[in-house]
């Protein structure tokens, strides 16, 4: 908490998900004495503000980022990204050139869909998002769906 609240607008928006102005209203957040004064009540009544999983090591998907897209049919959009985070791995909302896999469910957003194929990123379905779980992403990779070639 202490690193988040003594970075710059320019640190912040280079996290991944993090723009210029969520980065500046974070910023500004932080800058108020009475949110400060806030901080440092919860901290002085004996609460932990540091990541409590931090020492444990990496994951089986540290380094692993996933897209969601669509609906599973066993997994809630929190229960299926908070898998993945337990794991070591990061779940964003948009389709970039450092994502990992795709987990394609029930009518997936056009968008982020097209552009994981046109880019030839790992598809994979609700099967395949459970053995990336289960068994990691050399596990996965097998498994990922056939890119079929646009119409044109």
């Amino acid at each position: 908490m202490d690193a988040i609240a003594a970075a710059s607008t320019e640190t912040l928006a280079v996290v991944d998900g993090v723009g210029p102005t969520i980065a500046a209203s974070v910023v500004d957040w932080f800058a108020d004495p009475r949110h400060r004064d806030v901080l440092e009540r919860v901290r002085s009544g004996g609460a932990q503000l540091a990541d409590a999983g931090a020492d444990e090591g990496p994951g089986p998907l540290t380094g692993v980022t996933v897209v969601i897209t669509g609906t599973l049919a066993g997994w809630s959009r929190d229960s299926a990204t908070e898998a993945v985070q337990a794991r070591g791995g990061k779940v964003t909302a948009s389709v970039s050139k450092k994502t990992s896999f795709v987990v394609v469910g029930a009518d997936p957003g056009a968008g982020k869909y097209d552009k994981a194929r046109a880019w030839k990123l790992p598809l994979l379905d609700e099967a395949g998002f459970a053995v990336l779980l289960e068994q990691g992403p050399q596990a996965a990779v097998p498994l990922a769906l056939p890119v079929e070639p646009e119409d044109g």
